[in-house]
This record gives C-alpha cells, structure tokens and sequence, in this order.
C-alpha cells in the first residue's frame, strides 16, 4: 500500500512541468524575446556591481588623499553606471511584460478554444461559476505571478550567480563564509515555504465556490424576488463568501509573516561576513583587507543576499499558483469532441435520409434511458418527438446532433454512420433551434450568419425578410450593425426564435431539430412561428421535440418515448 502511495506520488508532476505543458510553445514563440531580455538584465547587473567597486577606490585611495579632482571623476562614473543601470533596467522590464502578456494571452485564447470544444458531460460536470473563474481569476493569477515572481526570481538567481562569482574571485575566504551562510539560509526559507501551496488550494476552492453561489443566485434573481428571498439569499453566498474570506486571511498572513522572517534571517547572515571581515582588520592578519575592500565586500553580499532573497521570494509565491495551474490544466487535458471522422477517405451523403439503427444509450453508473430506439426520417420527412420528463426526448437529440454517442447501435445519415463524417461537416447539414436561443454581443447581421463565413450582406437581408424580422432591425439605432444587447437592444421570445429559424436558413441544412422551441412563447406566437417553420422547410426533414399536443399534431408524425 505505501509503496503505491510513493508511486503515485513520483508521478505528480512537478509545477515546472505543469508550466511547461500550460505555456509550452507559447513560451517558445517568445524565447528570443526572453534571451534579449537576460541579456539586458545582465548588462544592467554589471553597470550596478561596478559601483561598490569604484566607492571602493575613492575610500582607500581618493580620500586619503584629499584628491578633490578624483573625487569629481569618480562620482560622473558613479552617475553614469546608474544612469545606464535604470537606462537597461527599463527596457529590460518593457521587454519581458510584452512577452509574458503575449504568452498568456494565447492561454486564454487556447483554454477557451478547449471549453468551447469539449463533450457534452464537461459541461455538467463543471459549473459556469468555476469556468469563469478559470478563465479569468485563475489564468490573470497565473500570469501576474509569472510575471513578478517566476520571471523576476530567475533573473535574481542569475544575478547572484554573477555576484557569487565575482566575491569569491575577489575574496575567497569571505566568499566561502558568504556561500555557507546562504546556503542555511536556503535551507531555513525552504522550510518556511512548504504550507503555501496547500493554503493557495483552499483560497482558490473558495473562490471558486463563492463564483458558484453568486451566479446561481444572479440566474434565479426572479424567484428570489418573487418569493422575497433576499436576505435568505444574500446569507447563503455571505457563507461562500466568508470561507473564502477565511481562506484568503490564512493565506496572507502565513505569506507576510513567512516573508518577513525569510527578511530578518537574511540580513543576520548577510552580516556574518562582514563580521569576519572586521575581526581580520583588527587582528590584523589580512593586509590586502582595507576599509574599502570591506565595504565594498558588505555591498556584494548585501546585494547577493538581496537577489536571493527576491528570487527565494517569487519562488515561494510561485509555488502558490499550483493550484491555479491545475485547474487550468484540467481543462485543457479535459477529453475534447471528435472532431475529426472515423473514416480516413472524405465521404459525401449519397441521400439525405436519417435513421436510428437499434440505438441504445445509458449515462455511466445508471439505467438505460434509450432502449434499441429504431426510426427513419427521409428528405421532407417531418416527425415530433413526445414524451414525459426522462423519457429520453433531450437524449435523443444529443446523440443525433453528436454531442453524445451511443452505448450500442448506430446513428446513420446518407447511408453512412454519422462518425465517419468529420464533425464540422456533419452539423453542417443540421440547423438547430432550442428553447431559449442564444444571441452574442456581436452585430444583429453576424448573429444572423453566426457559424458561416463571409456571407453577403444581401444574402442576410433576405434572411431577415423570409423570418419577418427586417424591419425590426432596420428600426435598431444602427441596424444590422447595432450589437445585440447594447444600449438596451433586446429581442422578444419569438424575435429570437426568428433569429434562430435565420441562422438555420444560412446553413440551407438537410435536417432541421427543433429542441422544446415555442415552450417559451404564447399560443398566438407559436402558430405563427410554426407556420413559418413549414413554409421556409417545406423540402427539409424536421425533427421535433416537444411537451405540446398542438404542436405535434402539426407533425405527419409523432412518436412518444
């Protein structure tokens, strides 16, 4: 048992990897950006490590002196270096932002793509509110940190390596003394960062779960208004949000304490070699150790222990984003749909007929809620599907429009099973209209041509015309180029379902799926809604479910599950 246990822990991956997979060739796309910038960073360290050695100089030999001239040199070399050290420092900085902007910006461009992408149970199995906070919240934290933290302590840790160097060329029994404190001191922090990780865990679990209560709330705002719920409702997310008030107060105050001690343990050590320094002097057993090669030393270390101490620093907040990592990894290693067909040739329908071939569907763990179903539904063909809550009416439309497969039997179109058709070109012969259609932020003609490309604007006009919604858009403050719900530009029930029936038109699909589509509508609206259906689909075959016996009487046929 506890060697299994080992094993599976050897195989967690460590937050290198995890980064690695997150940003792999995002990163890659900008390496040359990131060595410009090392390189600056380099020249920037140079500039500033020249300055203690030049105080040094006016100590021990300006000084003593009294050389008023050399002292005027020195301090425009001085001016200098720092002037060139912010000068580099700057476009350092300026360089590598870009290049971390530019790389999560193409995270969040390849999560999304991946949430937009996924099979059906994904979307039951993740809530809106933790999406949103995936995509959000979680990458923004991922990306700021990597930025002030991962980032910046890479670049410290190379400047110690250059410093390091340098104090044990110059003084190697300083730098040895200098190297075995730090090396405690690496230790000591080490320790301290351990509970981070865990911490940011529970603070990321409870935001996540506060983003879920308040938009379940922000959904059911009517029932809550309706039924007087407010104050119930408010205490219910002030739970949520009070965990994670917790969450993130254990989180702060370990990280700030952690930070200071980490602070106050660095500066002890870095003393230790200036006390050596000092009882040499004393006792006089190193002559080539004056007060200014002292100071000078102090300065190295001071800065080593400070370029430790900021990349110590990021690294202990960095290891905090795991979590945050993992989440957004989760999703991107999440199964994605089928895109692509089973059968290695490009196959074309030879007809447009639709059948159910002894098909057979059941969620894991549960029974059957689709039982060796057989049906066909030629060109023109128009059949409503009835049936009581669970009957499988909804199941049924997901495994014909793919969202789902089935456990047993096929799903044929054209005389071909329908996963040997690549799945953009099968839904491409579906128009879809569910019960409450969705309309984008986005012009009324693109939400029109939603799902096509480059579609001539006459040809979105007739559209409109054909589903009676011209005028109405034309009436909108920039017709259809207003954005739908700006300034207050909202469609009624039916106006959408019109939108919807538009979008189908588009496609010119063989088979059009209506999903419940006038459950939402009064009955006046609903005749008319369905007599267009019949007269803009005449020659398509139409598929229907619905709770209506009005509705599926219009149908030439009805089957209840």
């Amino acid at each position: 048992m506890n060697d299994k246990i080992a094993s599976n822990y050897e195989k967690e991956p460590s937050l290198f990897q995890l980064i690695r997979g997150l940003t792999g060739n995002e990163l890659r796309d900008e390496r040359a950006s990131f060595i410009i910038a090392a390189v600056l960073n380099l020249l920037a360290t140079l500039s500033v490590l020249s300055i203690p050695w030049l105080i040094q100089k006016v100590i021990d030999e300006v000084l003593p002196s009294r050389d008023t001239q050399g002292l005027a040199v020195y301090a425009l070399i001085i001016m200098a270096g720092l002037i060139l050290y912010i000068t580099l420092w700057s476009v350092h900085i300026s360089k590598i932002a870009g290049s971390v902007e530019r790389v999560f910006y193409r995270v969040r461009e390849k999560l999304m793509m991946s949430i937009l992408s996924k099979r059906h149970d994904f979307y039951g199995r993740f809530k809106e509110g933790d999406l949103i906070t995936r995509v959000s919240a979680d990458v923004e934290m991922v990306a700021t940190t990597f930025f002030e933290r991962a980032v910046s302590a890479t670049l410290s840790f190379l400047i110690a390596i250059v410093i390091a160097v340098t104090i044990i060329i110059w003084k190697w029994e300083l730098g040895l003394i200098s190297l075995a404190s730090i090396a405690l001191y690496g230790l000591l922090v080490n320790k301290l960062g351990e509970p981070v990780s865990r911490l940011s865990a529970k603070v990321r679990e409870a935001l996540s779960g506060q983003n879920t209560t308040a938009i379940d709330l922000i959904n059911g705002e009517k029932e809550i208004r309706f039924f007087h719920q407010q104050k119930e409702m408010v205490e219910r997310f002030g739970v949520a949000a009070d965990k994670f008030r917790e969450a993130n107060t254990r989180l702060l105050r370990y990280t700030w304490i952690t930070l200071s001690a980490e602070e106050a343990i660095g500066m002890i050590i870095g003393f230790i070699p200036f006390l050596a320094g000092g009882l040499l002097i004393c006792l006089q057993l190193d002559p080539t150790l004056s007060v200014g090669v002292l100071f000078a030393y102090y300065t190295y270390v001071s800065h080593l222990m400070l370029a430790l101490y900021d990349g110590v620093e990021g690294i202990t907040k960095f290891m905090g984003v795991r979590p945050a990592v993992e989440r957004i990894s989760e999703i991107l290693n999440w199964p994605g749909e089928q895109a692509k067909a089973d059968s290695r040739t490009t196959l074309l329908p030879d007809n447009e007929k639709f059948e159910f071939r002894n098909v057979s569907f059941s969620y894991p763990g549960g029974k059957p809620v689709i039982s060796d179903l057989s049906l066909e539904l030629n060109r023109g063909g128009k059949l409503a599907i009835m049936g009581g809550s669970g009957s499988g009416k909804s199941t049924l439309l997901s495994l014909l429009l793919r969202f789902q497969d089935p456990v047993s039997g096929e799903i044929m179109f054209g005389g071909h099973n329908i996963r040997e058709y690549s799945l953009q070109f099968y839904r491409s012969q579906i128009g879809y209209v569910r019960q409450d259609t969705h309309l984008f932020r986005m012009t009324m003609s693109e939400n029109i041509s939603f799902g096509w490309y480059n579609v001539p604007e006459e040809k979105v006009h007739e559209t409109a015309r054909l589903v009676k919604l011209d005028d109405v858009i034309r009436a909108m403050p920039k017709g259809y180029e207003t954005i739908y719900g700006e300034g207050g530009v909202f469609l009624s029930g039916g106006q959408k379902q019109r939108m919807a029936l538009a979008r189908a038109i588009i496609r010119d699909p063989a088979l059009l799926v209506l999903d419940e589509f006038t459950s939402a509508l009064d009955g006046n609206t609903e005749s008319e809604i369905l007599d267009m259906v019949f007269e803009l689909f005449k020659d398509q075959a139409i598929i229907c479910v619905t709770h209506s016996p009005l509705v599926a009487e219009r149908f030439d046929r009805v089957i209840r599950l």
